[in-house]
């Protein structure tokens, strides 16, 4: 017959039993979790030192400091008297460039934005679809006093488009009206779409102008940026004219007061049959007008600045892992 556990004994088993369920316990539910999350790191690390050194990049700290260093100067640039700039100047780094760069490309609209509505911020807040309305029956009637008709179905936009801001639509009738003046001022004119009659009152047909409005383009830096930070807004129309008049409208588009790049461009000279001509003295035969087909741009920028780029941080593993 066997004998009874004392009951210190049995005390004792029993606080030996409860130690090794908290001890269990503990490890599934703290340490296990830690243990694997330290492991997973450490794959990533390993992960992290291939790709680096498959890269030929140098893992040595004091040299990755020093490039650092020195790319950080032409981030930010350097200022007067920085012993990094190499004199006593200082000098703009690719940021300040960036800025500039930018504000190059929005001149065109910039004091007219705030000449009427103070700031970009408030332009956007407080242009209103009378406003809209307004400017778009005001330059309707100023191109057809140029000869320059535009019809719903092939312009892009109208006087009811509602599918995209009133600022935008705005921002793309003005750009219509710079790039029109332009091209009137060097005696081009816009082709006409034959393929598009415009039925009158009187009942006569009249043809539009090779004049479109072509969707707006947005810029992000991050794919998870909450706004743009450039607005492209392009237009496309087909010219005619003499090869010199076209040189010159191309260089009119970017000046101090604009900047309306050329984004794409089509050129087709006149048959030079039709107009019968003939070779000059050296055997060549030369054609002065052309047709292009051109688009071009303007931008603007909803706020000021650009948004910071979003580096992704590899976690470091645990102090002793």
């Amino acid at each position: 017959m066997k004998k009874a556990w004392p009951r210190a004994h049995k005390n004792l088993a029993a606080v030996m039993l409860l130690f090794l369920a908290v001890g269990i316990a503990v490890y599934a539910i703290l340490l296990r979790p830690r243990v694997q999350q330290v492991h997973d790191m450490q794959a990533q690390l390993g992960d992290l030192r291939k790709k680096l050194r498959d890269s030929g990049w140098t893992l040595n700290a004091d040299n990755l400091q020093a490039l650092l260093n020195e790319n950080t100067r032409k981030l930010k640039g350097t200022k007067q008297g920085d012993s990094g700039s190499g004199s006593g100047s200082g000098s703009g780094g690719l940021e300040e460039k960036a800025r500039d760069i930018i504000d190059r490309a929005t001149v065109t609209f910039k004091r007219h934005v705030e000449d009427n509505y103070t700031t970009a911020g408030t332009f956007i807040d407080q242009a209103g679809w009378l406003d809209y309305q307004s400017d778009f029956t005001d330059i309707e009637q100023w191109l057809r006093g140029h000869d320059v008709i535009i019809s719903e179905k092939s312009f892009g936009i109208s006087q009811d488009t509602t599918d995209a801001e009133t600022y935008q639509l705005l921002l793309h009738i003005w750009t219509v009206r710079e790039l029109v003046q332009l091209a009137i001022e060097h005696d081009l004119v816009l082709a006409k779409d034959r393929a598009n009659p415009i039925p009158t009152p009187e009942g006569r047909a009249i043809l539009a102008s090779q004049l479109r409005v072509l969707p707006m383009q947005a810029y992000v830096l991050n794919e998870d940026d909450a706004a743009p930070y450039l607005l492209e807004f392009p237009v496309a129309m087909t010219l005619r004219g003499t090869l010199q008049d076209f040189i010159g409208f191309v260089s009119s588009l970017q000046t101090e007061e604009h900047f309306l790049p050329v984004t794409r461009l089509e050129l087709r000279t006149e048959n030079p049959a039709f107009r019968g001509s003939r070779a000059g003295s050296d055997g060549m035969i030369r054609v002065q007008n052309i047709e292009v087909r051109v688009v071009c741009c303007s931008y603007f920028r909803p706020q000021e600045g650009a948004p910071e780029v979003k580096i992704r941080k590899v976690e470091e593993v645990p102090r002793g892992a």
